[in-house]
């Protein structure tokens, strides 16, 4: 740029103007909130208010970095488009229309071609700009149009990006400089100003007509002739040119309300494209996915936003700096196609069709799983979900070496619990890069076939015992082996357990520890399962029913089948395959939560020792410090019980044996004498905190291979008593949510269910779990676990 020279009066000349390309930072990106529809995009030549959100800034500047790598490229097949949306009047493109169904967007699988395409929002989408859409990575979602926006016009009080096609005309007419004299294009207009008119080639609908005036490099309007403009400059005070023009985006002010701005959403993704996932949560539905309100992309979503709210409040920046907690949700329920769904609606009387249909969708599950056939199928589809939803994660962070945790929900932590049982306890992850990148085995059915075929589920079935887990046998399990085993098992079903298990191929009752009448009411009665592509550090049970899953296989400490003990081992199906297992879940920690009014949820402490149920579970911290105020003082009546209960007792022995011959005796006695009833810790006059110190002492005592997943036993016995050793999470299984003071048992037991998700003690229970801290109190945990 020349400099100014000062002329004869002393003034100094303005500048010479000269073209200045866009700094990356001046330019916003954009995705549309409603669903994509080249038609609508074609005719909507002016955005309205709201309907487009802008991406978060290190989303943005990533976008158009990779933009000006090959911006004539992209910018040709843009106009390509325009071009084929204008020949099409109206009509539907060709590959415009996308599934929003599980089953489809599972068997369509994850595009091998190529390098997935530019992430946003936090990872879980990603863009293609060629084509300017946005599609999701983990979940079926319509697609949603991308706009680059580079030239705004003013609606009320915000600024609106123009289409590509629009800013391009403008951007062509400001590099040209329309408003130098010289070029002789400027001319008095209707509006009362001199400017240049610019006509506008490529608006199609309601905004055809429109031009924009440039009165010089500061000054731009979007005119219309028509007799409302005519008027105002004849007879207004202050006549309007036209909706103002700008060149360059500038956010909106601080505090002001934007319809473009979504301000939770905006810092999440900021922190995640800031911050690489080194840990990885997969969340597991439970029943009721085939409701039309229930979705557990948006559960996972729920539970991702809970997560990074307590992250900032209850996480130290030490443990913050390690990455962030990437939470994506594994759906195992709608793209598996039974045969009983169907048959079940031909059965159902009318009336109340409704009710019938979310009984069937909610209670009827639970029987599916205790069908054998459908019970395998059930399995495999959670298991090829898990290794897919793995498997695109892996193809997209492929230097990703951390620990995998579920957040299993319901019956999905019932699925969870026995798929891990029959895990081997070494490790799985796959040494060859290639086995993430192999699509989902097609076990799921389509529309189609389930409707054409009286299989229940041709692709949903059996995998043969011995498969091996290596990546060479996944590629045949994902092509042909399936559906080869999908028709022995098929046939199976129609003739009973005895051809179902040679259909399998030498399934036996006796090497699951089942007699052939437990078989057919057992909830695994099926071949070895496909082996997980992953080790899992931590299974998270949320409203789980395990424990009454577990009582009906017989699971009960009383008959020294303790969960643990070699006698429960021989009661879990597939353990005959896994000599060297112990029956428990091939993860490091298990943890089992539930809301104190959940009619679903069952405790898993009862089934380790006779007595247990004496011990109460530890309570989930409060998401905003200490305890609600009846939580805190049950626990200083219970101190104080406990207190005054050891004093009373110490004094009683002490008179006791000083001043009566019954105590001499009393201590002589031999302990195999005594009375049931005197020698129980709960007798007559006991506190509950005594009965609970007993019950401390016995889980010390006890032999079980429990602790591997509780972090040890921990407290001693003689710590046990104590406020701090009752409290502490190693060498336990049973977490309670702390309820409102003011909470309806009543009430809340029809919602508490599905309140985890939502559920910010929830959310910081989970987050100190998957972090690796104690998740009562949030510090790290010991190097060394207490045997």
């Amino acid at each position: 740029m020349a400099s100014a020279r000062q002329s004869a009066d002393g003034s100094t000349p303005e500048r010479p103007w000269t073209y200045q390309p866009l700094a990356p930072d001046e330019v916003r990106w954009y995705w549309a909130t409603g669903p994509l529809s080249l038609k609508a995009w074609y005719k909507a030549d002016i955005l309205g208010k709201g309907s487009y959100l802008r991406f978060c800034r290190t989303d943005s500047l990533s976008l158009e970095m990779a933009y000006r790598k090959q911006a004539d490229d992209l910018e040709r097949a843009w106009w390509d488009e325009h071009g084929q949306l204008a020949a099409a009047k109206g009509r539907t493109l060709e590959g415009e229309e996308r599934s929003n169904t599980w089953q489809d967007f599972m068997l369509g699988g994850d595009s091998q071609q190529g390098a997935p395409g530019r992430p946003v929002r936090g990872g879980l989408w990603e863009t293609d700009l060629a084509k300017r859409r946005m599609q999701p990575v983990y979940f079926p979602e319509g697609n949603h149009r991308v706009l680059r926006g580079f030239w705004f016009v003013e609606q009320g009080s915000e600024w609106i990006p123009l289409k590509e096609t629009v800013a391009d005309e403008l951007e062509t007419a400001y590099k040209g400089r329309v408003w130098a004299p010289e070029l002789r294009h400027v001319k008095s207009q209707k509006q009362g100003i001199k400017a240049a008119r610019v006509e506008i080639q490529t608006f199609t609908g309601d905004a055809k007509g429109m031009y924009a005036l440039f009165a010089s490099s500061t000054e731009m309007y979007l005119c219309r002739d028509d007799s409302m403009s005519w008027l105002s400059s004849k007879w207004s005070k202050t006549p309007t040119v036209g909706a103002k023009l700008r060149r360059g985006y500038i956010g909106p002010a601080q505090g002001a309300k934007s319809s473009e701005v979504n301000i939770k959403q905006e810092q999440m993704d900021e922190a995640a494209a800031a911050n690489p996932p080194t840990r990885l949560l997969l969340v597991v539905h439970g029943i009721g996915q085939n409701l039309s309100g229930s979705n557990i992309a948006q559960d996972a979503q729920n539970v991702r936003m809970g997560l990074y709210q307590q992250s900032h409040e209850h996480v130290s920046p030490e443990v913050s700096a390690t990455g962030r907690i990437e939470v994506l949700p594994v759906q195992w329920r709608k793209q598996l196609n039974l045969e009983v769904d169907t048959l079940a609606r031909l059965l159902m009387p009318p009336g109340i069709e409704a009710l019938r249909g979310m009984l069937h969708a909610t209670a009827v599950e639970v029987l599916l799983y205790l069908t054998p056939s459908h019970c395998h199928d059930m399995l495999t589809s959670l298991i090829a979900s898990m290794n897919s939803t793995y498997a695109k994660f892996m193809r997209r962070y492929p230097g990703f070496k951390g620990p995998v945790s579920l957040l299993a929900h319901s019956l999905g932590s019932v699925l969870s619990y026995d798929i891990l049982c029959n895990q081997p306890l070494h490790s799985r992850r796959a040494a060859d890069p290639l086995l993430h990148s192999l699509p989902p085995p097609s076990i799921w059915s389509t529309p189609s076939q389930s409707q054409t075929s009286k299989r229940s589920n041709p692709c949903t079935t059996a995998v043969a015992a011995g498969v091996s887990p290596s990546a060479a046998a996944v590629p045949a399990l994902a092509s042909g082996a399936w559906d080869a085993l999908g028709t022995a098992h098929s046939q199976g079903r129609t003739v009973g357990t005895n051809s179902l298990a040679a259909g399998i191929g030498g399934w036996d009752s006796s090497a699951w520890g089942l007699t052939e009448p437990a078989a057919e009411a057992s909830a695994l009665a099926s071949g070895a399962l496909p082996q997980l592509n992953f080790d899992v550090d931590q299974l998270i049970c949320a409203g789980s029913p395990l424990g009454l899953f577990l009582a009906l296989r017989g699971i009960n400490p009383a008959h020294t089948a303790g969960l643990g003990t070699p006698g429960a081992k021989q009661l879990m199906p597939g353990m005959s395959q896994h000599p060297d297992g112990d029956g428990l879940p091939a993860v490091r920690r298990l943890y089992n939560l539930y809301q104190p009014y959940d009619p679903v949820a069952y405790r898993l402490e009862p089934l380790i020792f006779h007595g247990a149920e004496k011990r109460k579970a530890a309570y989930a911290a409060y998401h905003r410090g200490g305890r609600r105020i009846h939580v805190g003082m049950q626990e200083f009546g219970e101190d104080m019980g406990a207190a005054a209960a050891a004093v009373s007792s110490a004094a009683g022995k002490a008179v006791s044996s000083t001043f009566t011959l019954g105590g001499l005796l009393s201590r002589a006695k031999p302990a195999e004498a005594k009375e049931p009833d005197d020698a129980s810790a709960s007798g007559e006059g006991a506190s509950d905190a005594a009965v609970e110190a007993a019950a401390d002492k016995a889980s010390a005592e006890a032999d079980t291979s429990v602790w591997r997943v509780t972090d040890g036993q921990g407290a001693d016995s003689a710590a046990a008593a104590s406020t701090t050793g009752r409290r502490e999470a190693s060498g336990r299984l049973d977490f309670v949510l702390q309820s409102s003071p003011t909470e309806n048992p009543w009430l809340s037991a029809i919602s508490s269910h599905f309140s985890y998700w939502t559920s910010s003690d929830t959310a910081l229970f989970v987050l100190r779990a998957v972090y690796g801290l104690d998740v009562l109190t949030g510090v790290s945990k010991p190097s060394a676990i207490k045997k």
